[in-house]
C-alpha cells in the first residue's frame, strides 16, 4: 500500500503563534497514534503539501520582498524537518502546490493598469485565459492589462513552485521553468 500524507494551508510566517516545531511535533504525535489504531495506517510513502505555503503579504505592504523572504525561510525549516523527521532526509517525498498566499500580489499588480473603458457586464473566460493580456480584479471589479511584459515575467518568478531536492535546498521554480535557490 501506497501512503500519502496530505498537508494544507501551511501559511508559515516567523509571527505564527504555531513555531515550526510545534506544528511538527503535533503532526508527528498524530502519526504514532495512527500507527497503534486497530485499523493502523502506515507511515506515509510522500508527503503533498497543498495550499498556501507561506502567510504572503497584502498590496503595499511595506517591505514586502523582506517579509515573503522570511517566510519562505520559516517555511524552508519547516518543510525540512519534515523531510528529516519523517523520510529520513529524503526531500525529494515532499511534493508542494503554492497556492494564492504564495504569490507576490506587489509584483503582480505592479505590471498591469486598469483598463479605462467601462467595464462590460458580460465578459466571456476565455478573455481571461493566460495567454491573454488581461485579468480580471474581484475586488474593484475592473479589467487590468499586462502592461509591463518585463515585470510580468518578474511575476511569474514571484509565483513559485517549490519543491526540495535530495541535497535539501528549497528550489523554487517559475512557470519558465528558471530555478533559484530559496535558504
Amino acid at each position: 500500500m501506497f501512503t500519502i500524507l496530505h498537508i494544507s494551508d501551511l501559511h508559515r510566517s516567523p509571527t505564527d503563534p504555531i513555531e515550526n516545531s510545534t506544528l511538527l511535533g503535533s503532526l508527528l504525535s498524530d502519526m504514532d497514534r495512527y500507527r497503534t489504531e486497530s485499523s493502523p495506517i502506515p507511515a506515509p510513502d510522500a508527503a503533498i503539501v497543498s495550499g498556501d505555503v507561506i502567510q504572503g503579504v497584502t498590496l503595499n505592504f511595506p517591505g514586502y520582498a523582506d517579509e515573503l523572504t522570511r517566510q519562505y525561510e520559516a517555511a524552508h525549516n519547516f518543510l525540512v524537518s519534515l523531510a528529516d523527521r519523517v523520510f529520513g532526509g529524503d526531500r525529494s517525498k515532499v511534493v508542494i502546490v503554492p497556492g494564492n498566499h504564495d504569490v507576490c500580489w506587489n509584483t503582480a499588480k505592479s505590471a498591469m493598469q486598469a483598463r479605462i473603458e467601462e467595464t462590460p457586464s458580460r465578459v466571456s473566460a476565455r478573455s481571461f485565459s493566460s495567454d491573454t493580456s488581461l485579468r480580471w480584479d474581484w475586488e474593484t471589479r475592473q479589467i487590468f492589462e499586462i502592461s509591463n511584459k518585463d515585470r510580468r515575467i518578474q511575476k511569474r518568478s514571484a509565483t513559485p513552485w517549490i519543491s526540495m531536492n535530495k541535497g535539501g535546498v528549497l528550489r523554487v521554480v517559475d512557470q519558465q521553468l528558471a530555478v533559484h535557490s530559496q535558504r
